[in-house]
């Protein structure tokens, strides 16, 4: 099973067809930033990346013109409480928790997850793992999926990176996933836990090592991804093939084991988005059918123009979701936007596929199979 399968807008034909026609369907999928703080500093790290896309809007400034990379902003739950009923109303299939900051550091993070569960809304959580505490791991047993990220096969890789002091947060983290595995096989959920590493320049030979810790875990799977730089792929140009060939070597040694652990290889697609720059297709259905809130109340495109004023659709301090979402406003920026626009796209193997799949649909005499 690849859980990252770039077809899954085939169960939507009915919002496909939409598109085609020229409206503009409700998103099936929501991106919530609850935190825009993160407790880690991660060296690769989009949003906190001098001059890079994601960090015009969300890096400030003090009084005295200090940089502050990381801002303490965060959606209050009266808010998150008022974009879950819109989510709902508007017939949202999934909400993924991620950042930005750190998700779990939201102080009613639990709360919220349960909140979406009792709104018939499936969830998702992008975490660095070092705050799933019981009662979070307890909420989460209804989501969907659940993606920690580890970066790094060692401790001194893990805490460099990451640019951390704590001493044992590595080990925090692998035994935070080993009591969400375990919680979720004593109440038998259908939890899919995985491992994200974001390949760099600084871990790439920890490839195997992490792999190893993934699977030691009991997580379902380690995912292998680029990381996004202003340089695009010239950055991976000294070790990205060597980077590549390792991963493909662990899915080679483990393809004949005996264990549902899977090895999922997205530097390759990530890499050929990266090689590509700007998207070659004018529109973007992805972002019809996947949309981003920021913590700071904004709603985005997707996450490479998150927090950057091309990807600003408007915002909802002052208004709910739902209301933006069905606004002139919305509507005229989504019928003007020009996909060929964008400086570049980490969701350009979706979008071809979508955009084949709405170009096939047929438009006349359809009812004659």
């Amino acid at each position: 099973m690849n859980p990252y399968s770039t077809n899954k807008a085939l169960y939507f034909i009915d919002r496909l067809r939409g598109i085609k026609s020229g409206e503009q369907p409700s998103p099936i999928h929501l991106y919530l930033y609850l935190s825009d703080l993160c407790n880690h500093n991660c060296s690769f790290c989009a949003y906190r990346q001098d001059g890079y896309t994601t960090t015009e809007l969300f890096i400030s400034h003090n009084e005295d013109g200090s940089v502050i990379k990381n801002p303490n902003r965060m959606l209050t739950l009266e808010k998150v409480i008022s974009i879950l009923d819109d989510a709902a109303l508007l017939d949202v299939k999934a909400i993924q928790f991620t950042g930005g900051g750190e998700p779990t550091l939201h102080p009613n993070f639990a709360e919220i997850v349960d909140i979406a569960h009792a709104l018939g809304i499936e969830t998702s959580l992008v975490t660095n793992g070092s705050r799933l505490n019981e009662r979070a791991i307890s909420a989460l047993m209804k989501s969907s999926w659940v993606r920690i990220s580890l970066d790094a096969g060692t401790k001194e890789t893990y805490k460099s990176i990451r640019q951390i002091n704590k001493d044992n947060e590595f080990e925090n983290v692998l035994a935070n996933v080993k009591a969400l595995v375990k919680e979720r096989d004593r109440v038998k959920s259908d939890l899919y836990i995985g491992i994200s590493f974001v390949v760099t320049k600084d871990n790439w030979e920890e490839i195997p090592l992490a792999c190893d810790l993934a699977n030691g875990a009991g997580a379902d799977s380690i995912r292998y991804a680029s990381r996004f730089t202003n340089e695009n792929d010239d950055y991976y140009k000294d070790f990205g093939d060597e980077a590549e060939a390792l991963i493909k070597k662990e899915m080679a040694m483990r393809a004949n084991e005996s264990t549902s652990f899977n090895i999922i290889n997205s530097l390759s697609e990530r890499r050929d988005d990266l090689r590509l720059g700007s998207p070659d297709y004018d529109r973007c259905a992805y972002q019809q059918l996947a949309t981003f809130i920021g913590a700071d109340m904004n709603l985005y495109t997707c996450c490479c123009n998150a927090y950057n004023n091309r990807g600003l659709i408007g915002s909802i301090k002052d208004c709910r979701f739902l209301e933006l979402w069905n606004s002139k406003k919305k509507e005229i920026f989504m019928s003007t936007f020009n996909a060929r626009n964008c400086e570049r796209c980490q969701f350009n193997l979706r979008n071809r596929e979508i955009n084949t799949m709405i170009d096939s649909l047929p438009d006349t005499h359809v009812n004659f199979i």
